[in-house]
């Protein structure tokens, strides 16, 4: 596998668990706002009828802040189209802890179908609350999706395009 793949796999990892810390740490309220993008019929086939996304999840979206604003929940804006200089923010509502080594994550490049972020496994247990973290974004134009994964189970798809 190329080198570069895995470090860009575990500089995500590193960044998105360091939101997840920052999260638990700060516990910042979140109540987003409308329908979270995933849920309920918008992501029946990505659930499989596994119940994990109920089981464990309230809400979910992706959103995005500009590259040059420090990490703030109150300016993360909800979005699905990002550009190159976005920062890309992944928000997740965690309603029962999630067991170390259960939780994963992986992005999908739906046009191509292929993993350009291998499916990686966090080795501590994902705590109830409010969970957000935004890194760089480091996707080429194109149609994405973002997938978590409870128990090896395909939870939540979070679609998303960067022109």
């Amino acid at each position: 596998m190329n080198k570069k793949i895995i470090y860009a796999a575990i500089i995500f990892a590193v960044v998105v668990v360091a939101g997840l810390i920052f999260m638990f740490v700060k516990k910042s309220p979140l109540s987003p706002s409308g329908q979270p993008v995933v849920g309920g019929n918008q992501n029946a086939e990505a659930q499989g009828g596994s119940g994990e996304y109920t089981d464990y999840f309230s809400s979910s979206f992706l959103g995005k802040l500009p590259a040059d604003i420090p990490f703030s929940m109150d300016k993360i804006t909800k979005t699905k189209t990002f550009v190159k200089d976005d920062q890309f923010c992944v928000s997740l509502t965690i309603k029962q802890e999630v067991p170390a080594g259960k939780f994963a994550t992986e992005v999908y490049d739906a046009t191509k179908g292929i993993s350009v972020q291998p499916k990686t496994a966090f080795p501590q247990a994902q705590a109830v609350g409010d969970n957000t973290g935004c890194e760089n974004l480091r996707y080429g134009v194109g149609k994405y999706e973002y997938r978590v994964y409870v128990n090896d189970a395909l939870s939540i798809t979070l679609p998303f395009e960067v022109k």
